[in-house]
């Protein structure tokens, strides 16, 4: 698998989590419950838009991952199992209140900070590296804004 392959598996967890937030601000119950959503929404969106960047640049499909553990765990990624599909998502988090749908949210964070440590890892690109390393500390932010969230208690 190609440094470049391994992006654009990120652009989509990033393009699934931006759909994801931007459905959760729609049924939000009140301004500022909706504003968090598109905030996050908005992150999503960068990040994706950053790794496509990356998944340009020169050079990506030259490197390739050489650690069979690390190929195993994307492969689980890629098939799902790690990551919902943005339908499975939509499904889960329907007719969910608040709590639900913030645990939810932290629990797919914590997996997306999981996900970019394991690659960080893997990918030799130095750029791709300090992209991975930047979205990592700002995934982290998420969760702890989700888990200020969840202390406070918006409804």
């Amino acid at each position: 698998m190609t440094t470049r392959e391994i992006f654009e598996v990120a652009v989509k967890i990033e393009e699934d989590g931006e759909r994801f937030y931007s459905e959760v601000a729609k049924g939000a119950k009140n301004e500022d419950l909706r504003k968090f959503f598109e905030f996050m929404a908005g992150e999503e969106r960068k990040h994706a838009q950053r790794f496509r960047e990356i998944a340009q640049s020169v050079g990506l499909d030259e490197t390739y991952l050489d650690s069979d553990e690390a190929l195993a765990y994307l492969s689980e990624v890629v098939s799902g199992r790690i990551f919902p599909s943005y339908e499975d998502m939509i499904v889960w988090v329907k007719n969910r209140d608040l709590p639900d749908v913030i645990d939810y949210s932290l629990g797919m964070e914590k997996e997306t900070v999981i996900f970019y440590l394991e690659l960080s890892h893997v990918v030799r690109d130095e750029d791709g590296k300090r992209v991975l390393s930047e979205i990592i500390e700002e995934e982290r932010k998420h969760i702890r804004m989700l888990m200020k969230l969840k202390r406070e208690g918006l409804s």
